[in-house]
C-alpha cells in the first residue's frame, strides 16, 4: 500500500546504507526488539529509523503486530536491493583503498622503441610481480610523442630517450646511459673495422633520428659530428631505430645507433663499429619521466620498480 508522503518530503528524506542494514537486520530477526539488540540500538530508534527510509523511498516496508515484524513485498524487494548496495558500497571502499595505495587500477606508459631490448621488460618483470592486479597498458612513440602524451595527461608515465628539452610540468629520472656506435652496412668499407674515429666518415652519406620527432638524440649525434670537425650529409631521417637498420642494412646511408642495440639484433646486412670518439661515451640515455602534479599511486610504484641511475 503506497504511503500518503508527499514526493517534496520523500525527495528530500536522504537514504543511508545505516538505515539499509537496519532493514536487513530487521528482515532476518523478525522483530524490533530482536532486531534492535542485534544491532546494539533502542528498539524506539530503529522503529523511528524505519520509519525515516519508510518516508524516504514513499511506500509501507514493514506490517508491525503484536507477533513481530513482517516486510511487505516492496520491503522484501528493497531488502534485496539494500544487499546490494551494501555490497557494491564494500566493492568501493576496497577499491578505493587498492587505487589509493596503487596495489590496482590501470597505468599506461608511452615508450620508444630502444627501451624494448632491455629496460622495458625488465620494469614490466618487476612491476606485475609486485602489482599483479594492476592492468599495464604500453604504447610505443616517439620522443616528442611521449612528452606531449604526458603533458596532455594521455599517459601516466614515459621511457624517452634523453637529452630532450626540460618542460616545466614534467619531471625526469635517467635511468640508463648508453654510448652511440657507427651502423654500416656488411659490405661497407668500414664493416670490419673494430674501432673508428668519427672523422673517418665525413664524406659518407647520414641517416639520423628526426631532428622533430627526436631532437635530443639528433643534437647528440650531429654534435659529434662538429665535433669531428665535419658537417653530416644527412640522407635520411627516420624515427625509429628499427627503421635506421633496414635503410642501412638496403645500402641507404650509415647511421649513429644506440650500442644496446647491437646485442638485439642479429641481421647480418649490417656492422656495428665502435666509436673511438670522447664524447661517444655515454652521451645518450634513457630517462623516466612524469607529470610533476602526477600524484597517482600508481606513477609513485612505477618509480619505485626502476633502477634510476
Amino acid at each position: 500500500m503506497v504511503m500518503p508522503v508527499p514526493d517534496s518530503i520523500s525527495s528530500a528524506l536522504p537514504i543511508t546504507l545505516r538505515q539499509f542494514q537496519q532493514l536487513i537486520t530487521l528482515s532476518e530477526a523478525g522483530s524490533f526488539r530482536r532486531a534492535a539488540e542485534q544491532l546494539h540500538l533502542a528498539q524506539p530508534a530503529l522503529s523511528v529509523s524505519i520509519q525515516k527510509l519508510e518516508q524516504a523511498i514513499g511506500v509501507r516496508l514493514v506490517e508491525r503486530g503484536a507477533r513481530g515484524a513482517r516486510l511487505t513485498a516492496a520491503g522484501l524487494a528493497v531488502v534485496d536491493e539494500a544487499r546490494s548496495a551494501l555490497f557494491h558500497a564494500r566493492q568501493a571502499r576496497q577499491v578505493a583503498n587498492l587505487v589509493a595505495t596503487g596495489a590496482w587500477g590501470t597505468l599506461q606508459i608511452g615508450f620508444v622503441s630502444s627501451a624494448i631490448h632491455d629496460l622495458l621488460p625488465r620494469i614490466v618483470d618487476a612491476f606485475r610481480l609486485q602489482y599483479p592486479d594492476v592492468r599495464l597498458i604500453l604504447q610505443e612513440d616517439s620522443t616528442a610523442g611521449v612528452l606531449q602524451q604526458l603533458k596532455g595527461r594521455e599517459l601516466d608515465a614515459g621511457l624517452v630517450r634523453s637529452p630532450f628539452t626540460q618542460d616545466p610540468v614534467l619531471q625526469s629520472w635517467v635511468i640508463q646511459t648508453d654510448d652511440l656506435m657507427l651502423l654500416v652496412p656488411a659490405g661497407h668499407r668500414l664493416a670490419h673495422w673494430r674501432r673508428i674515429r668519427l672523422a673517418e666518415c665525413r664524406d659518407e652519406a647520414f641517416i639520423m633520428n628526426g631532428s622533430t620527432r627526436a631532437p635530443g638524440v639528433h643534437s647528440v649525434a650531429r654534435g659529434l659530428c662538429h665535433a669531428a670537425g665535419f658537417e653530416p650529409r644527412i640522407s635520411l631521417e627516420a624515427i625509429q631505430v628499427q627503421t635506421m637498420l633496414g635503410l642501412v642494412a638496403n645500402n641507404m646511408g650509415i647511421a649513429l645507433v644506440p650500442a644496446v642495440t647491437r646485442h638485439h639484433h642479429a641481421d647480418r646486412r649490417v656492422r656495428f663499429v665502435a666509436l673511438d670518439d670522447p664524447g661517444a661515451r655515454g652521451c645518450i640515455a634513457l630517462s623516466l619521466v612524469q607529470r610533476l602534479d602526477n600524484d597517482s599511486a600508481l606513477a609513485r610504484r612505477l618509480h619505485e620498480c626502476v633502477p634510476v641511475a
